[in-house]
């Protein structure tokens, strides 16, 4: 089954709708009204509210779920550097102290 494609002026249009106070427990109403999923409106309604009518161009999910990915991506890398740090920074105490007692063996 192919996806069904919305066009701008559809969604901001449902979501105008579903923001009005009179439709405040109404989705399923307007989700019948225009012949799609509750789920769809309430999914344009969470995503408008967060990130506002650039939320309403086609194509917004695919490249929310993108960023989001990148994101995770992004913070293993952090995670995998910070202990790396970590690593390095115990063993350049030990470096510190071998060092030191390798100086105090060789002064006695």
């Amino acid at each position: 089954m192919k996806k069904k494609k919305y066009n701008r002026s559809l969604r901001a249009k449902v979501v105008k709708e579903a923001l009005r106070p009179e439709f405040k427990d109404s989705k399923f109403l307007i989700a019948e009204k225009y012949g799609i999923k509750e789920s769809t409106v309430i999914r344009w309604k969470t995503l408008y509210l967060e990130y506002g009518d650039v939320s309403l161009t086609s194509g917004f999910s695919k490249v929310l779920n993108k960023g989001m990915l990148e994101n995770e991506r992004q913070k293993e890398i952090l995670k995998e550097k910070d202990e790396r740090i970590k690593y390095l920074e115990e063993e350049l105490e030990i470096t510190k102290k071998a060092a030191a007692f390798l100086a105090k063996v060789n002064r006695d």
